[in-house]
Parts: C-alpha cells; structure tokens; sequence
C-alpha cells in the first residue's frame, strides 16, 4: 500500500464530503439528502458540477474589470483519518474516501489559490487577479488561431452550412473576419486573402503544439484557479487555500476518448434535480443565455474498464445512516461516529 504517510504514522487519502452543511438544517434531511447522492453515486457516477468563479482585476482608469471563468469539478482534500471528523463538520457528514495514487490515475490536480485583492488596494495584492483575467485573455487569442486554422481546413469547411459540395479551397479566396460586440454587433471588418493566412497560421504553428491542444490546456488550467479567500465569511483570510484541495476535471483525454461525459439523458438529471431542486436548477450566465446547472454538468461512469463507484476505498457515513449505507456500498462503509 503506497500511501502517504504523517509524523504520526496516520495513512492520509483524499475525501470527498457532503452533502454541504447550511445553518438550520434538519439532521433527518441531511441524512436523507445524503443517502441520495451515495444512489446517484451507484446510478450515474461522479458528478463534475458548474461554477461560475468571479474575479476583479482592478484597473488604471475606469471601473474594475469583472472577469467570470466558469469551472467544471468534483472537488477532494487531503487529509487524515483523525482531520475528517473537523472537515466535515464543514463540507458534509458524508464522505467518499479515495486512495491517493487512485484519484491520481483519475487525473486529479491541485487547486491554484489566487489570492484576491485586498479591500482597499489596487496595487500589488491584485496581481493574482490580472494573472487570471490575462489567461483568459491567451485563451481567446488561441481561439482564435484555432477558428483560423479551421478556416483552412477543408474537411472542417465541408460541415459548414451551405459547404457540402465543397471540393477545394483556393489560396486565392478571400476570408471576411468579424469582430462583434456583447450585442453581436458587427464593430470592424476585415477581408484577408486564405493564402497569407495560412502563411501567418504556418509561422505561427512551426515546432509548436496544435491550437486545438493548446486551447484545451487554457482550459484545463481555467478550471483550476479558485480565490484563496472566503469572501462570504467574515475574517476568512486564506480559508480555502488551508482546504489542500484537489480537483478532477473535465476535457482530459487518452488516445481521443474523454472519460468525463456532459449529461444528457432526462432521466439522469431528474435524478438529481430530486436531491436538490435548488442547487441544479438555478439558471446562471454562461456568457450567451441563461440555463441551468444540470444542463451544463458532467460525470464519470467508469475508468479503466471499472465503474467509477469501484475506485471508492472507503465510504464514511453517519451513524443514523449506516445500514442504508451498506446496501449500496457493502463492507466498505464505516461509519462516522
């Protein structure tokens, strides 16, 4: 058994805990609520749910900079066994235990803390936030060089409307390049021959990573980021950076497949809309039209050839939820208490 190990001796894991613990909670309500993510657990897989994280870079003239990423996740903290008892008085009564080198094979990353600005100065304390609105900005430029290159291809212009019959792509044909405003106002235009932008794109991709990679990357690191401040809690300095948290995310592939699948089926996200309404069904801004959380959420069935559920170690439950507990997961529920 690999695992890493304290001073002490203690053997520590990665948890995942809920459900989230919200002041007047009934306990028989948690318990159930509870019981129902372990189902879905069984039923669906590991869900990676949305998040919109907003940032505030501030600037030299004018009002701030509010920059939104939205995350893909499933969030696990390292931790003892002795630590879980306090982190979950947080985060849940509920825990999901994974070996470490296990969720590693699953592809799980450290969080990036990005320490907000400090109320009141605009100075150095905001330099995190201008990391990650700039990211954001490498992202879009990427994009863009992708959409170019697509441009060139062929059998990408084949699948474009009214291009089916499409044969060849002269070097001599012109491409009109838009850039649109927040209302999809056309704002500047411009007509560049195909040919001097394959040369561009040529230059630019020489010994280098495909755009398609290199955007997935941005990505991939976008949904890393997360403040190291509780801004929500008073005096809350660098609660979530004292988490250790680590995330699995989506748009990771092997050989071309992607183990994380955005959920489709009715009857998945009927599921979890009974366990809580609120939480899935909130309708937040994707950056084009307003949707709700399960419609944007995704989840991992199996890995390796094995249902996600296998790759669980242990599954720690409350004491007054230990028997329904053990009909779902069986000998490697424990119980909290």
């Amino acid at each position: 058994m690999t695992q890493e190990r304290m001073q002490s001796g203690e053997t520590r894991h990665f948890y995942h805990s809920f459900p989230r613990l919200k002041p007047g909670a009934v306990r028989s309500n948690i318990v159930a609520k509870g019981l129902a993510i372990l189902k879905s657990i069984k039923e669906i897989g590991l869900i990676l749910a949305p998040e919109i994280v907003p940032w505030s870079q501030p600037v030299v003239k004018g009002d701030d900079r509010r920059v939104n990423t939205k995350q893909h996740r499933i969030s696990f903290t390292e931790l003892s066994r002795s630590e879980l008892p306090g982190h979950s008085k947080w985060f849940g009564p509920f825990s999901l235990q994974f070996r470490i080198d296990a969720l590693r094979r699953l592809g799980a990353l450290p969080t990036i803390y990005v320490p907000q600005p400090l109320t009141g100065d605009r100075n150095f304390s905001s330099v995190g936030t201008v990391i990650v609105s700039t990211i954001g900005d490498i992202k879009y430029t990427v994009d863009q060089l992708h959409q170019l290159s697509q441009l060139s291809d062929l059998e990408h212009v084949k699948r474009l409307p009214g291009a089916a019959g499409a044969t060849s792509l002269s070097p001599d044909c012109t491409v009109n390049l838009q850039n649109t405003d927040e209302n999809k106002k056309v704002v500047r235009s411009s007509q560049v021959p195909l040919r001097s932008i394959k040369a561009v794109l040529d230059y630019i991709g020489y010994k280098n990573a495909p755009f398609e990679l290199m955007t997935g990357v941005l990505h991939a690191v976008q949904n890393l980021f997360y403040p190291t401040d509780d801004a929500h809690t008073e005096d809350a300095l660098l609660q979530y950076y004292r988490q250790r948290e680590w995330r699995i995310i989506p748009g990771l592939s092997v050989g071309g497949t992607q183990y994380c699948k955005p959920i489709t089926a009715s009857e998945q996200k009927e599921k979890l809309l009974a366990i809580d309404e609120r939480f899935w069904g909130t309708q937040f801004p994707d950056g084009s039209s307003n949707h709700r959380r399960v419609d944007d959420a995704f989840f991992i069935a199996d890995f390796e050839g094995r249902h996600i559920s296998e790759w669980i170690e242990k599954v720690i439950v409350p004491s007054d939820a230990f028997s329904e507990g053990k009909q779902l997961f069986g000998d490697r529920v424990e119980s909290a208490n």
